[in-house]
């Protein structure tokens, strides 16, 4: 009564000694249903989960999700009780958090304030930066196209499905991405089932290459082109899809470790780094079959 707790608070009560050292938690049930001569020590739980305050505010909302807890209690580097996160704290971090990777997968600089109340060339400026970068990188595709000339005189046609390749690579490297950031942001991919997902996605990898592989090359036959065409394009977009949906997986793991957010890797990023990869890739192949 006298310390009046919020409504998530009102179920469990924390144990602690005099020092605020947290010892326990005990449940609003069992203190009705104990016995009047019970001491506390003897119905709390003395497993509680708890937090620290140098926790990260998404891996506490992690915990209060996988639990199912209204409330996580909070505690100093000496174990002392300083207080508590409820379920409606957890909520605003996790749309925080929703709000802020979205912003990242699409380029977006984040910002505290709404949309709607977001200053008009705040928001321009949030998007110019990012949109600057990438065009910038974007120029470096066209460079590499250019040292590749002697390739494209000797083949004109290989010219032609420079776009299709790099779009291939694109799509299937943001796709990986995102199931990686996805993974990630969740904590789902911690310890062996990292490696899992990114052996599964390795595996995954080579047979979307192979698959869509097969594609290019009846696209390119479909067009009538030599079957030397056909077959530079088949392997290229193999080695493409394997390398970009590898670049996708790897990218996000790589910005983690670096305690960089992986949501940074993804879209507008793996799109402009797999466009580039993909063209060296192509050309190189090109060389290979034509002996250049």
């Amino acid at each position: 009564r006298r310390l009046n707790p919020p409504e998530e608070l009102s179920y469990t009560a924390y144990v602690t000694d005099a020092e605020r050292h947290l010892l326990g938690s005990v449940t609003l049930r069992d203190l009705v249903l104990a016995d009047p001569e019970d001491r506390i020590g003897d119905i709390m739980n003395r497993e509680v989960i708890s937090v620290s305050t140098d926790d990260d505010q998404e891996k506490v909302a992690q915990i209060i999700q996988k639990y199912d807890l209204l409330a996580v209690p909070v505690v100093d580097r000496e174990g002392r009780l300083v207080g508590a996160v409820t379920v409606d704290d957890a909520i605003d971090i996790i749309e925080a958090e929703a709000t802020e990777d979205i912003h990242r997968l699409a380029a977006i600089r984040t910002t505290e304030d709404e949309y709607l109340h977001a200053p008009f060339f705040r928001r321009i400026k949030n998007r110019f930066i990012w949109l600057a970068v990438l065009l910038v990188l974007g120029t470096v595709t066209s460079f590499v196209i250019q040292g590749f000339s002697e390739v494209i005189q000797t083949i004109v046609a290989l010219s032609f499905f420079i776009p299709m390749l790099i779009d291939t690579g694109g799509n299937v490297g943001s796709q990986s991405t995102t199931v990686m950031v996805r993974g990630l942001a969740i904590g789902e991919l911690e310890g062996r089932a990292l490696w899992k997902v990114v052996l599964s996605e390795t595996i995954i990898g080579g047979i979307l290459g192979v698959l869509l592989g097969g594609i290019g090359v009846l696209r390119v036959l479909f067009l009538r082109e030599s079957p030397m065409i056909g077959l530079i394009v088949g392997c290229s977009i193999f080695a493409i899809v394997f390398i970009s949906n590898l670049i996708g997986v790897f990218l996000p793991v790589l910005f983690k470790k670096m305690r960089l957010d992986p949501a940074i890797a993804a879209t507008p990023v793996i799109t402009t780094i797999v466009d580039i990869v993909g063209v060296i890739i192509y050309f190189r192949i090109a060389q290979i079959f034509l002996r250049l």
